[in-house]
């Protein structure tokens, strides 16, 4: 299942993705959905839950050939699969190594690296205990350090030291 949209620059890309997967006869193991409001039952779905983000680097596609620079920040989808005790592969970008430390919540991966996150996909779904520990260790990890109340409480010690 893939979840969400690229950003209006980047349909070409988007749009030459399913152009693959119909050419290689994926249709059947790959379903792309869209922006969803509510993603929370495909993720619940999901065994593993992957954000492949990019840093910079050059999309090639047999027409078009395009620098892109990645904008991540603190992506949420993260906490969101760790809040749903799932085990995450994400690349290592922006705030993604202070969610995931790798193999404690999840496997963080090189920026276009491709190869590296299929063989971490395909670990985690091959080795059961491995993925359910990532997921309880991260599902943990987001109750208690990026809840609501550990937010107020990191902000109300900013504000205290300030004055």
């Amino acid at each position: 299942i893939s979840l969400g949209d690229s950003p209006k620059e980047y349909f070409w890309y988007q749009n030459w993705i399913q152009q693959l997967v119909k050419e290689y006869e994926l249709e059947d193991h790959i379903t792309f959905l869209g922006w969803q409001s509510n993603p929370y039952n495909y993720m619940n779905a999901c065994d593993v839950v992957v954000l492949p983000s990019i840093k910079e680097e050059t999309l090639n596609t047999p027409d078009r050939q395009e620098e892109v620079v990645g904008s991540e920040g603190f992506p949420t989808v993260i906490l969101e699969a760790m809040y749903l005790g799932k085990a995450v592969v994400a690349t290592n970008v922006a705030g993604v190594p202070e969610q995931i430390t790798h193999e404690e919540q999840g496997l963080l991966i090189e920026a276009s690296k491709p190869k590296a996150i299929e063989q971490s996909i395909i670990r985690l779904l091959h080795d059961e205990k491995l993925r359910d520990c990532l997921g309880k260790n991260a599902q943990h990890k987001a109750k208690t350090q990026f809840s609501g109340s550990s937010y107020a409480t990191g902000l109300q010690k900013i504000y205290e030291n300030l004055s």
